[in-house]
């Protein structure tokens, strides 16, 4: 049978992969209706779920420091993976905006992470 952390592992990596291409594909548009700054609500959900997703996978560990090293490779993550977009041949933008659209999503994630531990340790009927 294939464990809870297994399943978010699998999870977790497939979403990493997906978002690593998507955010790397060269002169990549998000067609759709017209909305403002839609790009920047793709980059806050996108992180969100990459900040849950890693959360339920128990690599940053079980202990007090688990949200803070949480947080850090997110952050971390982020800034690779905005600062990556910049090199020649990729053809995009490394954008500030973009980076705190990501922030705004990690502070989500680490909220939602927090209240799925929460859940998942309480006890009684």
């Amino acid at each position: 049978m294939i464990g809870r952390r297994t399943v978010a592992r699998l999870a977790f990596v497939g979403f990493a992969i997906a978002w690593a291409v998507a955010a790397h594909w060269p002169r990549i548009e998000i067609r759709g209706p017209a909305i403002p700054h839609l790009d920047k609500a793709v980059h806050a959900g996108a992180f969100a779920c990459w900040t849950v997703l890693l959360s339920l996978t128990g690599w940053c560990g079980d202990g007090p420091g688990a949200r803070r090293r949480l947080a850090l490779a997110a952050v971390l993550y982020a800034a690779v993976d905005e600062l990556t977009q910049a090199l020649p041949g990729i053809g995009r933008d490394a954008d500030l905006a973009d980076f705190f659209a990501d922030l705004a999503g990690i502070a989500v994630g680490l909220v939602c992470a927090a209240l799925l531990g929460r859940a998942g340790t309480r006890r009684g009927p």
